[in-house]
């Protein structure tokens, strides 16, 4: 795809909300193409086209890079953002879509690339599509919108929290590296490669911080990244669950309008022992982002120490995503897992 699909791209993810628990559909600030560019690193996009309709009856997406798996370092394929049209499901598009995807992803990487979707729970559609081309399902991994905070949280002694400055990058990368030895999907990070990420301004925007925690003596302890992506994409919600419309009433996750304006949040790490510092990082995350988004978007395996600092509760409005892949040896379930951002 190119620029001059923006439009048609824009119209097709109004059709085409997704199909898991929560069904929300994309919408995008023009220009489209620009939007999906510049929220993934090396991405490129498919597009499939008919005589008989105007616009695209189907789109993927597939971002490249080079990630952890089974304690080795190795090329992957990220497929993301596929749709069919409604009126032409059931015709095998998604599979030559994402045959075209895989065709580029090998070429680019060889054949010795690992293959990865994120399927949100209840996507049966989704699942029978992953069903074509992988040849295993990871562990889920939890994905949990929190509302940004209205009010300042209380200071924690000793522990403060500012922007990651240029001359605490290599220890902040330390750290995050640190603390993800051993996880599958992790992108290990260099101060140089979070530098540029930092330094990308996607469309002329300021979208991505980092926040770090420090303790008396002024080292590192904890850190996460935010991408206020909302600026480029929002979610309508379409549908959701009735037992989720009741806890919304009280939550209020969801805005009254419906809309997501969403902030992921990645690279989430603090030290051993430090997890008192790591939710405090995180309630200054929810309070500093409070005119930003509705929501911030935490992404973790529920094994992680992770769980333990966002605390989510029973009535905490949260799905599920399972990592897919296609891989040439069978993959250890032991090992947690990284979302791929």
């Amino acid at each position: 795809m190119t620029v001059s699909d923006g439009p048609a791209i824009n119209a097709l993810a109004r059709r085409c909300p997704d199909g898991g628990s929560v069904s929300v559909r994309s919408v995008f600030r023009e220009n489209v193409f620009h939007c999906l560019e510049s929220l993934r690193q090396a991405m490129v996009g498919m597009a499939a086209e008919s005589p008989h309709h105007e616009g695209l009856v189907g789109m993927g997406w597939v971002s490249l890079g080079r990630c952890r798996m089974g304690g080795e370092l190795v090329p992957y394929a990220l497929l993301n953002t596929f749709m069919v049209h409604p009126e032409w499901r059931g015709q095998g598009i998604a599979a030559k879509l994402s045959n075209k995807v895989i065709e580029y992803a090998t070429a680019r990487l060889g054949h010795r690339v690992l293959l990865v979707a994120d399927i949100q729970a209840g996507n049966t559609a989704s699942c029978r599509w992953a069903g074509k081309w992988s040849n295993q399902v990871l562990q889920p991994v939890s994905v949990a919108p929190m509302t940004v905070r209205r009010k300042k949280p209380e200071t924690l002694d000793g522990v403060t929290v500012q922007p990651l400055t240029s001359d605490h990058a290599e220890a902040f990368v330390q750290g995050l590296n640190a603390f993800y030895e051993g996880y599958n999907l992790f992108q290990p990070e260099t101060a140089d490669s979070l530098t540029a990420w930092l330094s990308q301004k996607p469309q002329g925007l300021n979208l991505r911080h980092c926040l770090m925690a420090k303790d008396p003596h002024g080292q590192l302890i904890a850190g996460l990244a935010i991408e206020e992506a909302c600026q480029l994409r929002t979610y309508q919600v379409a549908h959701m669950p009735a037992f989720l419309h009741l806890a919304n009433r009280l939550l209020r996750v969801i805005p009254a309008d419906g809309i997501l304006r969403e902030i992921p949040v990645s690279r989430f790490w603090f030290r051993t022992g430090k997890e008192a510092a790591a939710r405090f990082l995180w309630e200054q995350a929810r309070w500093r982002c409070r005119d930003r988004g509705t929501a911030l978007m935490a992404f973790f395996d529920p094994h992680s120490p992770l769980a333990r600092v966002i605390d989510l509760k029973p009535w905490s409005i949260r799905t599920t995503m399972n990592p897919v892949i296609r891989w040439e040896t069978p993959v250890s379930l032991d090992r947690p897992v990284y979302p791929i951002p």
